[in-house]
This record gives structure tokens, sequence and C-alpha cells, in this order.
């Protein structure tokens, strides 16, 4: 009966962890990869929402609705769409990790009361705002279009790279 020899037996050891790693990370990898969002929430129609998307797209659209909705799909590499906050106030946030460079793109269409208040952020994202009356809208991306068709009394907007569409009344 021949015994291995204890150095092949490190090296398969090496490479059964090695590929456990790969498949676990995979994994995890794909997991939030193309994930389909559905989400909903109640919000105060005098409340407001805050949205960050680093690339992709943020589409708000306001309707005579109690909720906010949301819907889209998670680009590969980001890791999970947080929602966090309460009825006054709506934190929506893409979350990707710390200096990734392989993100793709995560799209976010929200259906919120008209009268809600939007604080909206883009990197390399294309924002719209359609059918929304309320006291004030913040937009700012860095590289992407931002179209807006409000009737708001505040209408702030910072756009590096990308063109600019504004139709409503300010």
């Amino acid at each position: 009966w021949p015994w291995p020899d204890p150095k092949s037996m490190k090296l398969r050891v090496a490479d059964m962890r090695t590929i456990l790693f790969l498949a676990t990370w995979s994994l995890s990898t794909c997991l939030f990869a193309g994930t389909t969002i559905d989400e909903s929430r109640s919000i105060a129609p005098d409340g407001s929402v805050v949205v960050k998307n680093v690339k992709g797209e943020i589409v708000v659209t306001g309707a005579d609705t109690d909720q906010m909705q949301g819907t889209g799909e998670l680009g590969d590499g980001s890791r999970e769409l947080s929602i966090r906050g309460g009825p006054s106030r709506w934190y929506v946030e893409v979350d990707i990790p710390r200096n990734s460079r392989r993100v793709e793109e995560s799209v976010l269409y929200l259906r919120v009361p008209r009268s809600v208040d939007l604080d909206l952020e883009g990197v390399s994202a294309r924002i719209d705002v359609e059918n929304v009356e309320n006291r004030r809208i913040s937009v700012a991306s860095v590289s992407g279009d931002v179209t807006i068709g409000a009737r708001t009394n505040v209408l702030e907007i910072e756009v590096v790279s990308g063109d600019l569409e504004i139709d409503g009344s300010f």
C-alpha cells in the first residue's frame, strides 16, 4: 500500500482551498449581479427622498400615491440596494464595494408622490425627473445627462459633463 508523498498532499489541499475560495467568491459576486429591484415604502406627502447611484440611471416619476415604489435592476458588482429612513425622509443608495472599478450600470425607477422633495446624486448616471410638483429638487451629476420635467420652488443642479434639459416652472 503506497502512501502519497506529503508534498503532493499539501499541494492538493492548497488547490482545494483555492478552488473553494474561487467558487465562494464567484457565487457571492453573482448573488447581487442583475438582481431585480421591487421595493415599496410608505412616504409622507411632504416627505423627501435622497437617491444615490454611482453608475446607471435614476428615473423619478411623480404620481398620485402615498408610496415610494422602486423598481429596476442592480448592475454586476453592486452589493445591494440600501433603503433606510422613514416616511418623512427615505435614503435609497446602490451600495458598491469601495474602490471598485468593475461595476456595471444599476437602473432605478422610483414612483413617488408628486409633492415629495428630491435630492438625487449620480457620478456616471443619467437622471430624469418627471411629473413632480414640489418645494425642492436638488440634482448632482458628474458625467450624465439630466432631464427635469417639474414644477418646483427651488431647483439646484450641478452637472460637470452631460446635457441638461429643463421643462417646467420654477
